[in-house]
């Protein structure tokens, strides 16, 4: 069977789109990611560069705190810590910049980030005391130094492996991304395979009958055009309405238009309690459609009754469509009466 050439267009349209949506994501992805990368890249040598500093300024007032010492090997007196500080207040005052620089880069509620904040103000305070044991704060020093070192490294981590927002959009997109091909791949065959198969039996279907079936389907409508006829002669309802499809229409001059089989009880009822009622009908012409499956009847009918105590006669033409059921038979589609 061919394909219509509708279908490709209307499926390629469909990949175009969901290929540009997945695109756009991609890159909104990673732009972003890329950005909060740069941010923390940019954070650590930040703090590298604040940290030495920090350790470069330590350093100088070790040198002028061990001058001092020399002669005094119990510590400095708060009056000396007063007068060092006063004749280097440049020290100082870089001393405590920097300490408030690298405290900034953390928030308070890092508890990762505790064991840094609390050795960094043990260093700086130590500056400010006797400063009886210069290898407390070289230690001191050291531990800084690994801190720093740690938290770059873990951080460097983050960066390789991304934010946890980015790491979920890119799982979340990479298993839409194969579950779509997957029910691509899977279910595009069978949805073709039954698409094929319903064309299939569609032209199958609207192909003409053979001359021999046209010939049995119209005497079977012949056939239930005169049951049709007797039932009304018998004003049996629930005789007539085995005639009709579900979904059959009726049109008369004086109901109206009537659609659906439900409609059609009241119908009849009405007409068979009428004083006198009796309907007689005949066919003169019946035919088929060109697939075999619909047919109809043309001819006349007869209604006798009794109105104000006199006897009425009404003549008309009637049309009835049939439809061939599954089972075979054939039921009333449309019929005006």
């Amino acid at each position: 069977m061919e394909i219509p050439p509708t279908l490709f267009i209307m499926f390629g349209a469909v990949m175009a789109a969901l290929l540009t949506g997945v695109f756009s994501l991609t890159q909104l992805i990673v732009s972003k990611e890329n950005r909060v990368s740069e941010f923390r890249q940019e954070w650590l040598n930040n703090l590298r560069e604040e940290v030495s500093k920090l350790q470069g300024t330590i350093e100088t007032l070790l040198g002028l705190v061990e001058h001092k010492l020399r002669d005094k090997p119990g510590g400095l007196s708060d009056d000396e810590i007063s007068a060092l500080r006063a004749e280097h207040p440049e020290k100082y005052c870089d001393l405590n910049e920097m300490r408030y620089r690298v405290l900034l880069r953390f928030t308070k509620d890092e508890d990762e980030h505790e064991a840094i904040r609390s050795k960094l103000d043990k260093l700086i305070n130590a500056f400010y005391g006797p400063c009886d044991n210069l290898d407390d704060i070289r230690k001191l020093q050291r531990e800084l130094v690994e801190e720093t070192q740690l938290i770059v490294k873990n951080t460097w981590e983050k960066v390789k492996r991304g934010e946890k927002i980015f790491r979920f959009l890119r799982m979340s997109l990479i298993t839409g991304i194969v579950v779509f091909f997957v029910s691509l791949v899977t279910l595009v065959p069978i949805a073709y395979s039954k698409w094929v198969r319903a064309a299939d039996d569609y032209r199958t279907s609207a192909q003409p009958t053979a001359e021999g079936d046209r010939t049995a389907a119209a005497r079977a409508v012949t056939a239930a055009d005169i049951a049709l006829a007797e039932a009304a002669a018998s004003k049996n309802v629930d005789r007539m309405l085995s005639f009709y499809d579900n979904d059959a229409a009726f049109i008369n001059t004086t109901s109206g238009v009537i659609t659906g089989k439900e409609g059609l009880p009241g119908l009849w009822s009405d007409f068979f309690a009428t004083p006198g009622y009796a309907l007689t009908r005949h066919a003169t012409r019946v035919g088929l459609s060109r697939t075999g499956d619909l047919g109809y009847a043309l001819g006349s009918w007869e209604q006798k009754d009794v109105r104000d105590g006199r006897p009425k006669t009404i003549k008309g033409r009637y049309i009835v469509v049939w439809k061939r059921q599954v089972d075979g038979s054939w039921k009333v589609l449309l019929e005006s009466l």
